[in-house]
Order: structure tokens, then sequence, then C-alpha cells
């Protein structure tokens, strides 16, 4: 993890929210926002330079103990991905109880010293995403299922 700058997780226990995000009830059903527009607006005015604004694109495949199969997200009203918005990588997250994504074993359960990750601790390939999924499903470093997330920056 040599390479690790800095994690640019899905997961809800290493990238918190801004405080009180949750009691505005702006978020989606996937506990995200619709909007990059609609993200900005539960930051404090005074704490905007604290945070760094993601997308994330989620595959439409669900991974466990028993194989993969595909996965039907929720309806949701997004809006399209701004230009300015940069892909960083992928991660396989899970999604066990919780109506958020909790853990990436990448950063949470220090498996990125398995993986060829970036200074993000992301994987740069799908592939080896997928793979990674199908691993943690298995293994449960984190109880599963698990997703695969793309990891879009914005500028």
């Amino acid at each position: 993890m040599t390479s690790v700058k800095d994690i640019y997780s899905v997961s809800n226990c290493l990238s918190e929210g801004p405080p009180g995000w949750i009691d505005k009830w702006l978020h989606n059903e996937m506990f995200v926002y619709d909007s990059p527009e609609l993200a900005l607006s539960v930051v404090p005015e005074d704490n905007k330079e604290k945070y760094t604004l993601f997308a994330f694109k989620v595959a439409p495949l669900i991974f466990d103990t028993k194989g993969e199969e595909i996965w039907c997200p929720p309806k949701l009203k997004v809006s399209p991905l701004p230009a300015n918005f940069t892909l960083q990588g992928y991660e396989a997250v899970n999604h066990p109880w919780t109506p958020y994504f909790e853990c990436s074993p990448l950063s949470c359960n220090s498996m990125a010293v398995e993986y060829p990750v970036n200074e993000h601790c992301l994987v740069d390939e799908l592939d080896i995403a997928l793979n990674m999924a199908r691993k943690f499903a298995n293994s449960e470093p984190e109880p599963g299922p698990y997703f695969v997330v793309e990891v879009w920056k914005g500028e």
C-alpha cells in the first residue's frame, strides 16, 4: 500500500458526510444524491473546502456466497454525470444491512496489499474489481453482499 496517497472510498465507515446531512433527507433511496448541486447543498458554507465531491456508478450485479446475479437498482432520478468528473477507479464494497454502502475491504481490511491499487486505494480495471467482489463475497472480510462501484471525482 505504499503507493496510496489518499483513500477515495465508497464506504461509509471511512468517508463521512457533513454533520446533519442525513437529517435533511435530500438523499435518494441509495443514500446518495441525485445531483452535484444537491450534494453540495448539505455542506455548510464555511466547511465546503473540507469536502470532495464524488459520484458513483454501481454495476448491476450483486455478489454473495451463492455466486453472482443481476441486480436491479431502485428507480432514481439521477442527473447525468457532469463532464468535469473523472474516473478514479473501482472498488468492491459491501452493502449488508444498512441502506448505504458500509465497508471496502481494500481500505477497511487492508486487502489493498493483495491488489494493484492506485494512489486512491482503488483498482484501475473493472475486471480486477469484479474478481475482488467475487473473492470478498466468498471469503467475507466483511459480511456481504458485495457490489462493484466506479468512483468518479468532481473537479
